[in-house]
């Protein structure tokens, strides 16, 4: 499954607040001096802490500043990123030849998306390669997890087996 993972920059809600407050409350000394000065410290306190989603951040912030969704998105996300993981699991042939499976990213209907040194992208039948495989070992896969992270730029989170309800979700 490609998952997105939000990274944000150390003492994020200092910057974002002070950033905000310096466009759209730039005569307040203290920021308790007007109510949706206040309220936009607390969205970013709430959302810093775990309790607020990214899009509920940007809706909250653009009623409390009076301005656009689009306009306070390109301030926040200066302090705030995302990033895609894809999970994979590796497993070896008698052959020794080492592959990829992708099992939450789909190739066609009936496979999912692979990957391997010779062949490269491809589909594959998860149950087939699962029953006539074995798993990798870390020094196994190091290879191609490096190739598929440094030469393509994946992100990976290395799983050992796939969820059936991930998969067909």
């Amino acid at each position: 499954m490609k998952t997105t993972q939000i990274k944000t920059v150390d003492d994020m809600f200092n910057k974002v607040t002070k950033h905000i407050d310096s466009i759209y409350f730039p005569e307040l000394k203290y920021y308790r001096e007007n109510d949706n000065c206040a309220n936009v410290h607390y969205i970013c306190e709430l959302f810093n802490n775990g309790c607020l989603t990214y899009t509920k951040l940007i809706e909250k912030l653009s009623k409390f500043c009076n301005d656009t969704n689009e306009n306070i998105e390109k301030i926040v996300s200066e302090y705030v990123t995302f990033e895609v993981i894809t999970e994979v699991i590796f497993r070896k042939f008698k052959t020794s030849e080492i592959i990829a499976l992708f099992p939450y990213v789909k190739d066609s209907r009936y496979f999912v998306s692979s990957y391997m040194h010779i062949g490269q992208h491809s589909g594959a039948d998860y149950q087939h390669v699962i029953q006539t495989t074995k798993p990798a070992t870390e020094s196994e896969y190091m290879d191609l997890y490096n190739k598929l992270t440094k030469q393509i730029g994946y992100n990976l989170k290395v799983i050992k087996k796939a969820s059936y309800k991930k998969m067909y979700k």
